[in-house]
């Protein structure tokens, strides 16, 4: 619940920018729909307010000062949560993972449909999962997994 805190901030914030640069129509807005839900006593009314709320919706669909970065926000909170489950998914297999490493220090740690592909003296790798790519920064927690299930593959051998 936490990790939707940001989004949910974010969304009140853009909606108090709008209703704060928009009050005035917002309240007649508001105003004419107590009005028509009070003397109006047919099925009209109901199309009233729903046209009033789709103007206003569409009015603050192009409100674009503080919802710029929302989509963004989104997206590499997404990101972010999909690397680090798909890393722990990696690592949860232990060692009955594959490990292969060329010459220049390019390795690839496999298990089923998951490869961590990267080069040893580099921060950065590739995680892969149903052939979805995510570039992932290979952290000290990553490292000593990867230098383990190399030293356990060369035991092996």
């Amino acid at each position: 619940m936490e990790e939707f805190l940001p989004i949910a901030q974010e969304v009140l914030h853009s909606l108090y920018g709008f209703t704060e640069d928009n009050l005035i129509w917002v309240l007649g807005a508001l105003a004419v729909i107590i009005i028509v839900l009070k003397v109006v006593k047919t099925v009209v009314r109901w199309l009233i307010t729903f046209t009033i709320i789709s103007v206003l919706y569409g009015v603050g669909m192009y409100f674009d000062k503080p919802i710029d970065g929302l989509g963004s926000l989104i997206v590499d909170k997404t990101i972010e949560e999909t690397k680090e489950e798909w890393v722990q998914r990696l690592i949860s297999y232990g060692n009955s993972v594959d490990y292969t490493e060329t010459e220049d220090g390019d390795f690839t740690i496999s298990s089923g449909k998951i490869t961590l592909k990267g080069n040893l003296n580099e921060t950065d790798g590739t995680i892969s999962l149903y052939e979805q790519d995510i570039d992932v920064e290979i952290n000290e927690e990553l490292r000593l997994y990867i230098e383990g299930i190399k030293s356990y593959a060369e035991e092996k051998e």
